[in-house]
């Protein structure tokens, strides 16, 4: 029976061990790819507000009294709000996305161990 066990055992290590290894390898083949379009959603949001800033900037400038400079201000608060507002749903996204990719995984994990257990 002892062996039985430590079979089982060494078994269910191999499979663990060969499935991480297999996930290492495909999720190294994605990440190159999800980071070449994170770096680029991140340029984009930074030359937004590199534009919200030069607006700010050229408006502030071009003020002749207070209330155009407070108003200036208020533009560039709007605009920086926005462009907050866009990253936070990209973010809300992302991670929607991340939590539906788990929980398929733990899924898949679960079926797994069910069929491992049935087995027996």
């Amino acid at each position: 029976m002892k062996i039985k066990t430590t079979i089982l055992g060494l078994s269910l290590t191999l499979f663990a061990s060969m499935s991480a290894q297999a996930q290492e390898e495909k999720s190294g083949e994605k990440s190159g790819e999800k980071f070449a379009a994170h770096k680029t959603e991140m340029l984009g949001h930074l030359n937004k507000e590199k534009s919200a800033i030069d607006a700010a900037i050229s408006c502030i400038s071009s003020a002749t009294k207070k209330e155009d400079a407070e108003k200036c201000h208020e533009q560039k608060k709007a605009s920086m709000d926005s462009l907050k507002q866009e990253r936070e749903a990209a973010h809300k996204k992302r991670m929607a996305e991340k939590k539906e990719r788990l929980q398929k995984e733990l899924k898949e994990i679960d079926e797994k161990s069910a069929e491992t257990s049935n087995k027996k």
